[in-house]
């Protein structure tokens, strides 16, 4: 007993255990102070971070928002600075309407023109039928691969009443077509009448297409060659070829509605569609040349094909008159631009011309 006595005194009295590693007695250590603490400075570091953050994306929208802010300003100065230009410079309503109602499937030829505001259009639609009176003999005479069913006013300008109404109802539309051709200053204009349920004019002229003008008008400069207008009093259509390189079965159609125009150059081949109404149908149209010598001479000029397909293309043939007209022409251009080209662009014709009238 005095051996295990002693052993226990031992060991309270030793200062170290096995291992050699020292403690002190007494209350448990308490580490939640210093656990406290660096949560604390962990929390405020995170705390810190975000709000660096924040700052950032803060700082950036409001840059963004200042750019905008500052591009919203350039833009409402350009804007002023701009309508107070137009407010100073007439601004061409035919130009506008000229870039903005060309049909983009069709080619340089040929333009269709929407109609225009109410205020611009016809006078009165109404007086303008009652002088181009259907029933007047007189006025009305057949027109080429029309049959009994087309007509046309021949020698309007021999009616001086009747003339002067019709060139007043087309001034909006040559004024139009001017401003696309100013070098067109000379006009003619006159009146088609389709009957009820008239056939196609291509079916008159035995499949063929024309052109208004013969062939010397190649000669001319471009920007002086003939152009046509047609005006619908009423809807009508129209079928042509959108390049002279094209075959039959290329020929499109057209259609024209009431106040609209078409218009064309002296390469664009056409011809009058079918009548599918119960009513006559009125057109106006005119013809814009650079000079006087150009003007069709009641003729239209037919193109052969060459051969009966749909794969078919337009026949290449002047005809040898054509030289007479073809000097007059190079004796008339007194613009400086020396020796006229006398290649046939364009100019495929047929040995034959179409007059408009039969009598």
């Amino acid at each position: 007993m005095n051996e295990l006595n002693h052993l226990e005194d031992n060991e309270e009295g030793c200062g170290l255990r096995e291992g050699g590693v020292p403690f002190t007695s007494g209350k448990p250590m308490d580490s939640s102070g210093t656990t406290n603490e660096h949560d604390q400075a962990l929390e405020s570091d995170q705390a810190t971070l975000i709000d660096n953050i924040k700052t950032i994306i803060d700082n950036f929208f409001q840059r963004k928002i200042d750019d905008v802010i500052l591009l919203q300003r350039k833009i409402d100065t350009l804007t002023e600075h701009v309508t107070n230009e137009l407010k100073e410079t007439p601004i061409d309503d035919e130009a506008i309407r000229a870039s903005s109602h060309i049909d983009h499937n069709m080619t340089n030829d040929i333009i269709h023109v929407s109609a225009p505001e109410p205020d611009q259009g016809f006078n009165d639609e109404a007086t303008l039928r009652s002088v181009l009176n259907y029933s007047d003999t007189r006025l009305w005479h057949k027109l080429t691969g029309g049959g009994d069913s087309r007509f046309y006013a021949k020698d309007l300008e021999k009616r001086p009443d009747i003339y002067e109404y019709v060139m007043n109802e087309l001034h909006y539309y040559i004024t139009y077509a001017q401003k696309k051709y100013p070098k067109l200053i000379y006009v003619k204009g006159g009146a088609i009448l389709s009957a009820p349920n008239a056939p196609a004019q291509i079916d008159g002229h035995n499949g063929k297409l024309h052109s208004d003008y013969t062939a010397d008008v190649c000669q001319r400069p471009l920007d002086e060659r003939p152009v046509s207008i047609i005006v619908a009093v009423d809807p009508f259509a129209l079928k042509y070829l959108p390049n002279g390189n094209m075959m039959r079965k290329d020929i499109q159609k057209i259609c024209v509605r009431q106040g609209e125009m078409v218009m064309f150059t002296n390469a664009c081949l056409h011809s009058g569609d079918t009548n599918e109404s119960n009513e006559y149908r009125l057109r106006l149209f005119a013809y814009l040349v650079s000079n006087e010598k150009d003007f069709p001479q009641n003729q239209v000029m037919l193109f052969d094909w060459t051969d009966d397909t749909d794969n078919a293309t337009i026949q290449s043939a002047a005809r040898p008159s054509e030289e007479d007209k073809f000097r007059r022409i190079e004796k008339s251009n007194s613009n400086g631009q020396g020796k006229v080209n006398r290649s046939h662009s364009g100019g495929r014709l047929r040995y034959a011309t179409e007059r408009y009238g039969f009598s």
